[in-house]
């Protein structure tokens, strides 16, 4: 079986979508034929390190969008250029798994019976269905829903082809732990200090202010791991507690995480995305690592653990999060810290989820014989 994910971004950069879409991509390769269907950019050249994972398919030309009206504009083309792909293709049945839904737009009406052609969309963000936007979708073959929040908007209008499989991690790269007492030496963190680690993007939705302000009032060490935005990084760099790392690559954060003495998630509650719908890859990550987790109660939070299995905060409270740490390191003392439970790893594997994924669409396309 072939499959294609399709990603419009730049793929190899540290941004949360691109690591999910190459870990999925990496995992998938154990059980199927897996390739990258990928959009060109202006000033982005695929890493070396990339092309050896898997096989990259570029398509379209080079674009750069300024604004939203651009962006919708390129992931059109490049659906174009998908749409033609296909049409000349060998290698089928084929699935096409999309992360974005706009170049799905140019595939309306694409004879798929005869070649053989699945369509399925992985649902990150909200979908538009007030009105006519539901007949937008309708050629999609299956929808996967990442949190029950999700699955729940979804199924009024596509109940016969919809999955709920939520995010996952990886967890042979988690499988050791490397020596994270030089690890922290080599950031300068200080000798018995705690450390407070967050990894993953700055976009607004995951309320960087927020978090900034935290290290602010805090006496502890927050290190912090990923492409903070220009008008971000002197905010940050200058909080004298708090260890930049910028920029690593996915292989590098296991490591960095185990470091930790605890691993911090912060999201904007005025926001339905990052309160509802935001990625949960994340928080696997911080449970594959077996560090206490820091993160506000939100619904996206509590969908994946129950309140015995993290540290707390009110969301938009800075003294909240504060107390929340101040627990953390009461409980580190008494012995008695709260913990995910390890049944999550089992719960939440990436490559069962795929399995589970692909397995449909093999009943699908067996059901279009």
């Amino acid at each position: 079986m072939n499959v294609y994910f399709v990603y419009e971004g730049r793929l190899g950069s540290t941004r949360a979508d691109s690591t999910y879409v190459q870990e999925n991509a990496v995992v998938t390769k154990s059980l199927a034929k897996v390739s990258v269907i990928n959009s060109r950019r202006k000033n982005w050249t695929l890493s070396e390190a990339v092309k050896s994972e898997f096989k990259v398919i570029n398509l379209g030309k080079p674009f750069e969008p300024k604004n939203i009206f651009q962006s919708i504009k390129g992931q059109l083309l490049f659906g174009l250029n998908i749409r033609k792909f296909l049409n000349t293709s060998t290698e089928l049945p084929c699935i096409l798994i999309f992360h974005n839904w706009w170049a799905l737009q140019a595939l309306h009406g694409i004879r798929r019976n005869r070649k053989k052609i699945l369509l399925v969309l992985e649902v990150h963000d909200q979908l538009p269905l007030r009105g006519l936007w539901p007949k937008a979708f309708a050629h999609v073959d299956l929808f996967i829903a990442t949190n029950r929040y999700k699955f729940e908007e979804l199924t009024p209008y596509f109940a016969d082809k919809l999955l709920l499989e939520k995010n996952s991690v990886r967890l042979s790269r988690y499988e050791s732990a490397s020596d994270t007492e030089h690890i922290k030496a080599s950031w300068g963190a200080k000798e018995g200090g705690f450390v407070l680690g967050y990894t993953g993007s700055f976009g607004p939705e995951k309320n960087p202010g927020f978090l900034a302000e935290c290290a602010r009032q805090s006496s502890d060490t927050f290190l912090i791991v990923g492409s903070l935005p220009l008008l971000l990084k002197p905010i940050y760099q200058e909080i004298g507690n708090v260890l930049i790392l910028g920029q690593r690559s996915r292989n590098e954060i296991p490591s960095i995480q185990f470091s930790c003495d605890a691993l911090v998630i912060t999201l904007d509650p005025n926001s339905k995305q990052s309160s509802l719908y935001t990625s949960t890859m994340k928080m696997m990550e911080y449970v594959a690592a077996k560090r206490p987790i820091v993160a506000p109660e939100l619904p996206a939070i509590l969908e994946m653990l129950d309140e015995s299995e993290f540290y707390k905060f009110k969301a938009d409270s800075v003294q909240s999060f504060l107390d929340a740490v101040d627990l953390l390191k009461s409980d580190i003392r008494r012995g008695s810290v709260r913990m995910p439970r390890e049944s999550r790893l089992i719960e939440y594997s990436w490559v069962e989820r795929n399995k589970r994924i692909l397995a449909k669409c093999e009943e699908l396309l067996a059901s279009s014989d």
